[in-house]
């Protein structure tokens, strides 16, 4: 392990003193080696100090995953300042309510989204074309300048980034994180994966979000692997630039792996081992292992943490579980878990309770908002807001704590719901989410992308009695072209709740089927939901 400070310049530094040449990052057929990588990011910092960047400034970055958003992003932390990565679909007035969060003194961005950005608000573009004559500097003069201002001394505890929450249960949230956590994630990735230095890890994850910054951009920045960058998820070109890259490893979010395992392509050959979350149901798991012969890991991290758990290498593997709690390989520290209740206690064993975790690689706050940072932050444990359960050594993810469902006395998790519903062949993408009941409490609806033509919706519900508890099975199913979903790929359970109640949605009522043609078991009754 590297002996070079905790920090992001640091670590880079003494990277390329081993691996000048070696290529860090390939992207759309080109190269660009770790030497190359580091010298535009440090011409990048001095010219960022030249034009009056204080250590702890914020840097909004508004670009696609591409190598100007690598060396940003780098570039940044080298000057002592504060990366601001930013969705680039959002629109003007989001853009305009992260900056009042964020307060950046200078934004990084392509030519065609600097009319989204504030008007005073200094800007490099990156790309040709026209510009409104607010453009500070162009990106290429930006890193080809002949800085004159020396470096800053970074500390472990300072700033790096800001990674702004998906705002499902609220207001996007600036979690701020560390050079140290950054770093000591980089470090133990590769032990978790079992990766070394020659592999090439492949995301098309977007680099505003702490997957792909803290696992594949700072195990390439600590590690030495090479890392394969797509613009974004694709399912007709995935396998080709993994093909292309020669990529060993990937990581994988929210529906990508059922997307890949409803096409006929396959790699072949293909990576050894991917990272995904959410945790599969173990039928599932496995079919995605003989599919794409590969090992399969899965884990549970968040925007607050990206050390959280993962299920093991080697052993038993836990298949259906989110894992173990992470392990710094050097051992340096320990990462501690608990399952809390309401009376702010644990749970005994199988209960459910709130994951609590603590360890020093958690947030060092929510930036511009202690009363969330007081409610995440308590005694060195942060709170997640999320509900798990262990059974025996493995921990079972259960759901978000403002996510549970109440159905008829009973708790619902949508994600337990989610996961058999997924394991059925005929099943590409689903989300559960509540709606209101005339008996008080919720029913529990889903909308489904099918992956056939012709969808049989109580085929489904039968296969799902065999697997779930009665309270637990979906009563209404909205077929849909496509999930609502948010920057970071997770689905917005509230805009699908909405739509039900709006009645923009056409529904398959299973209870109103069952009362009026009990002896059907295979045909629809498509009943159009309205406001209740």
């Amino acid at each position: 392990m590297s002996t070079a400070p905790l920090t992001i310049p640091g670590q880079f530094a003494d990277r390329v003193d081993h691996h000048e040449a070696r290529p860090m990052l390939l992207y759309g057929g080109d190269t660009l080696t770790f030497g190359d990588i580091h010298r535009a990011s440090v011409s990048l910092a001095r010219w960022l100090l030249d034009q009056g960047l204080q250590q702890g400034d914020r840097v909004l970055i508004v670009l696609e995953n591409s190598p100007e958003l690598v060396i940003s992003w780098l570039g940044v932390a080298t000057a002592g300042g504060v990366s601001v990565p930013t969705n680039p679909g959002y629109t003007a007035r989001e853009i305009e309510t992260l900056v009042e969060t964020a307060s950046p003194s200078l934004a990084i961005c392509s030519v065609e989204l600097r009319h989204r950005l504030p008007a005073d608000l200094p800007c490099v573009c990156v790309g040709d074309g026209r510009t409104d004559g607010r453009v500070h500097a162009s990106f290429a003069e930006a890193v080809s300048a002949s800085g004159r201002r020396g470096l800053p001394t970074v500390d472990a505890e300072d700033p790096a980034s800001f990674v702004f929450t998906s705002g499902t249960s609220g207001a996007p949230k600036a979690v701020v994180h560390t050079h140290q956590s950054y770093v000591l994630t980089g470090q133990a990735f590769p032990s978790w994966l079992g990766l070394s230095d020659r592999d090439v890890l492949y995301t098309c994850l977007p680099l505003f979000h702490i997957n792909a910054q803290a696992y594949s951009l700072m195990t390439s920045v600590c590690g030495g692997t090479t890392l394969a960058l797509g613009r974004r998820f694709r399912a007709r070109t995935f396998w080709r630039e993994i093909r292309a890259t020669g990529a060993t490893q990937f990581n994988a979010i929210g529906a990508m792996l059922m997307i890949l395992l409803h096409r006929q392509e396959a790699p072949a050959p293909g990576p050894r081992v991917c990272y995904s979350a959410p945790a599969f149901d173990p039928e599932l798991h496995r079919s995605i292992e003989d599919r794409f012969s590969l090992k399969l890991l899965s884990g549970y991290a968040l925007s607050e943490c990206p050390f959280g758990t993962i299920t093991p290498l080697t052993g038993d593997p836990g298949l259906g579980s989110i894992g173990r709690p992470r392990f710094d390989p050097e051992m340096r520290f320990v990462n501690r878990l608990r399952l809390i209740g309401k009376d702010r206690g644990e749970v005994p064993a199988g209960a459910p309770g709130e994951i609590a975790l603590s360890n020093p690689v958690i947030m060092k706050e929510y930036w511009a908002d202690p009363i969330a940072t007081d409610a995440a932050l308590r005694d060195g444990w942060l709170y997640t807001g999320d509900v798990g359960r262990r059974d025996g050594s493995f921990l079972y993810f259960v759901g978000r704590e403002t996510e549970m469902l109440r159905r008829r006395g009973e708790n619902v998790s949508p994600v337990e719901v989610e996961a058999c519903l997924q394991g059925h062949p005929h099943v590409a993408e689903c989300a559960v989410f509540g709606v209101p009941s005339k008996l008080s409490e919720q029913e529990i609806a889903v909308a489904v992308v099918p992956a056939v033509k012709r969808f049989d919706a109580f085929e489904l519900f039968a296969w799902t009695s065999e697997r779930l508890a009665p309270y637990k099975i979906p009563r209404f199913l909205a077929l849909v072209r496509e999930l609502p979903k948010g920057p970071t790929e997770k689905v917005v359970r509230e805009q699908l709740a909405q739509a039900w109640i709006d009645g923009e949605l056409r529904t398959i009522d299973r209870e109103a089927a069952r009362r009026a043609h009990p002896s059907r078991s295979g045909h629809e009754t498509v009943k159009r939901t309205r406001r209740r």
